[in-house]
């Protein structure tokens, strides 16, 4: 076994014993380590593990690279059986231990496998019983699952059920037209119940429903709406006929209290206008007329108003009913009806009235009872609107109308329509330019009128004395033509009622009735008074003379009925001035036929200028001319005052006494003697004598010209 080694098996030796060294070094010490060493130590390991490996892989290498892997194997062998016998000695020594402890660990190993084999056994019934209980508790976990969603599912059925019944009841409240109620719960709904269970489908359906359930609300309270509007323009008309009915009624009170307080107080009232004020009708509530919108003939219910209103508001749809609201309110719907006056009667313009009296009535109602739904400003301006337009139509429709007694009607309706407007918060005052122009045509009107019948008076009278024979006969005369102008009792009926206006309608009554003496009666009179003969003239004077008398009956019936009570007297100076001027062209007039009268009986004088002898009887062209102012003249004059006639008679004397002087003046004269100058005194004597006969004349004032130049002849003869 000896055998002589070469150099490199002593070489190979070599690197094995450094391999053996190094892995022996290698082995873990049995000492203390601190926790930081343990910590640091697998790395320490994991270090030297690679430089081993390095110095291994490097030597092998080496061998491998320098071909002798099969003398590197021989002496790895001869290393490895040196190792085992080093084992086998080292093992022989403690022998006896390890037989020993090889039989202490085959019983252990004996009684192991039977411990095992008990082990196994009690494990097999272990895990069949583990296996019962498994199942057991996987039944019990299943059937938890099963009762939670059990418990699960009946409270999510109750929930259902509970939104089910709320969802039966929004349809039940809106098939009762419960409208909010509906909403409140459909709110109440999706807000609160629909969320917990909203991964269903039906709560799903559900939430997509409540739009349009809200949609379906919206447009029922809409259709009530619009069915209100109908009821609304089907009834206005009743309602302002109505409506003016009270007023009319509360008008006649009112008048009935003023008759008793005249008959109370005795003539403290009698200049007291007959005008009802806005004041006084309300003062006259009477609790038994029946309310215009609810009485047992219109019923007119604003909760169909009130609802829509409270619905759009609650689903914020206000501003969109507004708008709505006031399309259909609008201007058109008032004048969706017209009137005329073609057939002479009021029907159709009240019925006009009461529609738009309707409409503002109930305007107010809706203004009154609610808030920021329909504006104060709007309403007026409808109104505005409104006054402004049936002052057009009003004035349009009475152009070619030459009625006043439709003028009146139209009037009484009109104040009727204002102080039934006025009592309810609207203002009438953009209505008195219409009921000026009203007036003042209708003054026109009654002015045509009575001009007709003046004219047909005046050119239908004979313009004689009317003889009354007894005071009866003269009272039956003066009841049957009573000094009362029934145009100032007519245009004082229009009148009443517009106290703002009183004034201006004062004044144009005044204005009127002088335009109608001075123009029309003094210009009828003034016209006729060419055409007539001594007696009509005489009898026309003495109907102005009258006329005039009666300016103050005129003056006081003006003053009385006069709506504004100053204290003072009208006065009608224009139609005195006018009837001056008529009595002066009338007195001139009277002059004018006198003179043409004795012109006509002068032109008879048929005088010898160179007479041979003196005529002592006065001519005969002077006896018929006395003769005429003895018996036509005076009897024409009888009835005029003694002041007029005595003017008259100076007047023609006058005429009289100047034409007979241009006849002594004449240039036709060439020569002349005494004897036509003693004949001429005769005949101045003649008529001196017969002036100084009549009543209140001075003859010294007529002829004493005439008396001057006779002297004048005389002396120059």
């Amino acid at each position: 076994m000896s055998k002589k080694l070469t150099d490199e098996e002593l070489h190979f030796q070599s690197l094995i014993r450094d391999l053996v060294s190094t892995d022996q070094s290698n082995q873990p010490k049995q000492f203390s380590v601190s926790s930081e060493d343990q910590t640091s130590k697998p790395q320490i390991a994991l270090q030297q593990d690679k430089e081993n490996f390095d110095q291994i892989s490097y030597t092998i290498k080496q061998i491998f690279q320098q071909g002798n892997q099969d003398k590197f194997t021989k002496v790895l062998q001869n290393f490895v059986s040196k190792k085992e016998s080093e084992i086998e000695r080292l093992c022989s020594i403690n022998y006896q231990e390890f037989v020993t402890a090889i039989d202490q660990l085959l019983k252990v190993r004996l009684e192991t496998v039977s411990l095992k084999e008990k082990i196994l056994l009690l494990n097999g019934k272990m895990s069949e019983s583990g296996s019962t209980i498994i199942l057991r508790k996987k039944e019990i976990i299943q059937y938890k699952k099963i009762l939670s969603n059990a418990e699960t599912g009946l409270d999510a059925i109750k929930t259902c059920l509970h939104v089910i019944d709320i969802s039966n009841k929004i349809n039940v409240h809106i098939e009762n037209k419960k409208y909010y109620h509906a909403l409140r719960m459909l709110d109440d709904l999706q807000s609160t119940h629909l969320k917990n269970i909203i991964q269903y489908s039906f709560a799903q359906h559900l939430q997509s429903c409540v739009g349009v359930l809200k949609e379906n609300i919206k447009e029922a309270v809409l259709t009530e709406m619009k069915g209100w509007y109908v009821k609304v323009r089907e009834i206005s008309r009743k309602a302002g006929n109505l409506a003016m009915r009270n007023t009319k009624a509360r008008q006649e009170k009112v008048q009935a209290q003023r008759e008793e307080q005249k008959q109370q107080n005795g003539e403290i009232f009698k200049t007291t206008v007959n005008v009802t004020t806005q004041v006084e009708l309300q003062m006259m509530e009477d609790p038994n007329l029946e309310d215009c919108l609810n009485n047992n003939l219109i019923k007119l219910d604003f909760r169909p108003l009130y609802q829509c209103l409270h619905i759009y508001f609650v689903l914020g749809k206000f501003d969109e009913l507004k708008s709505s609201y006031e399309e259909n309110r609008q201007f058109d719907l008032i004048f969706s009806n017209s009137f005329t006056f073609q057939n002479g009667t009021v029907e159709e313009f009240q019925q006009f009235l009461h529609d738009i009296i309707g409409f503002f009535i109930i305007e107010a109602v809706v203004v009154n009872t609610t808030q920021d739904f329909r504006p104060t400003a709007r309403v007026e301006s409808l109104w505005d609107t409104t006054i402004n337009n049936i002052n057009v139509l009003i004035t349009e429709n009475l152009k070619k109308c030459d009625n006043p007694a439709l003028f009146l009607n139209i009037k009484l309706s009109v104040i009727l329509f204002m102080q039934t407007l006025e009592g309810h918060g609207y203002t009438v005052s953009k209505l008195s330019d219409l009921m000026i122009s009203l007036f003042d045509r209708y003054a026109d009107l009654l002015k045509s009128e009575f001009e007709t019948k003046i004219c047909n008076i005046i050119e239908e009278d004979e313009y004689a004395p009317m003889l009354i024979n007894s005071a009866e006969e003269l009272q039956i005369v003066l009841d049957m033509f009573k000094i009362v102008d029934p145009e100032i009792l007519n245009a004082k009926k229009f009148a009443e009622g517009f106290q703002q206006q009183n004034n201006e309608m004062d004044d144009l009554l005044k204005k009127s009735l002088e335009n109608m003496i001075s123009v029309s009666l003094n210009g009828a009179l003034i016209e006729l008074l060419y055409h007539n003969n001594l007696s009509q003239a005489v009898q026309i004077l003495i109907n102005v003379m009258t006329f005039e008398k009666s300016l103050h009956q005129f003056e006081k019936i003006l003053t009385e009925n006069r709506s504004t009570h100053s204290g003072t007297m009208v006065s009608l100076i224009s139609s005195a001035n006018s009837f001056k001027n008529v009595k002066g062209l009338t007195e001139k007039r009277i002059f004018e036929v006198i003179n043409v009268k004795i012109d006509e009986f002068l032109e008879l004088a048929e005088y010898d200028w160179l007479a041979s002898k003196v005529t002592k009887e006065s001519s005969a062209y002077l006896n018929d001319l006395v003769d005429y102012i003895s018996t036509v003249i005076a009897s024409s004059l009888s009835n005029l005052p003694t002041e007029l006639r005595t003017y008259i008679y100076f007047g023609a004397l006058n005429h009289l006494a100047s034409s007979l002087h241009s006849l002594l003046l004449s240039s036709n004269i060439k020569k002349f003697n005494l004897n036509f100058v003693l004949t001429f005194d005769t005949d101045l004597k003649f008529l001196e004598k017969f002036g100084s006969n009549l009543e209140g004349v001075s003859v010294g004032d007529c002829f004493a010209e005439l008396r001057q130049a006779k002297y004048f002849l005389s002396f120059s003869l």
